[in-house]
């Protein structure tokens, strides 16, 4: 399984004006890996670290407590090769990164802000495009590398924050379940 926890920050990029129902925002942030993508143990564990993200948003109000969104989310964590090495001693693993590319659509809703705060809870359904890392087992002068087809899956999302004038801080949490080919 392959879950994904943002913790984002936002600043809008653009707005049209202040009566405009359109917005087009940009986050960043820590992508934190949960689950079995986190884990470093087990036959489903990910190994993945925390990695960064990138988000661009477009948000339509179509009432004072309803958005809808699209959004574009990149999020690269990489994997923890030296946890790998340590379970497979004396054999050395190196790894590249996870990336992963979240195309989504969703509904923000809140309560009208007030004073320029708003709070929020977001739900989002999309999908997901990712590539595995390529692993590569080095011993006694050998190596061998695996490398793995990128694959697509349905993705689920919902999140939570406060917004205070263009100030978004808040929690996305993304999940899908690709399932990957290897072709080495």
């Amino acid at each position: 399984i392959f879950v994904v926890s943002f913790i984002t920050t936002c600043i809008n990029a653009q707005e049209f004006s202040d009566q405009s129902p359109f917005k087009l925002k940009l986050y960043s942030g820590l992508s934190l890996p949960t689950g079995e993508f986190g884990a470093i143990s087990g036959v489903e564990a990910g190994f993945a670290n925390t990695g960064f993200f990138a988000m661009m948003e477009a948000v339509n109000s179509v009432s004072s407590s309803t958005d809808l969104t699209i959004s574009l989310t990149v999020a690269i964590n990489g994997m923890n090769d030296t946890k790998m090495s340590d379970l497979l001693a004396p054999i050395d693993v190196s790894a590249g990164s996870y990336y992963s590319t979240w195309f989504l659509m969703g509904l923000q809703l809140g309560p009208e802000p007030n004073r320029n705060i708003r709070f929020y809870l977001s739900g989002h359904l999309g999908l997901m495009l990712s590539s595995f890392p390529d692993i590569t087992l080095k011993y006694q002068g050998q190596s061998i590398t695996q490398t793995t087809e990128s694959n697509t899956a349905l993705g689920y999302g919902f999140g939570c924050g406060i917004q205070f004038n263009k100030l978004n801080v808040g929690v996305r949490y993304l999940f899908a379940t690709p399932e990957y080919k290897q072709t080495d």
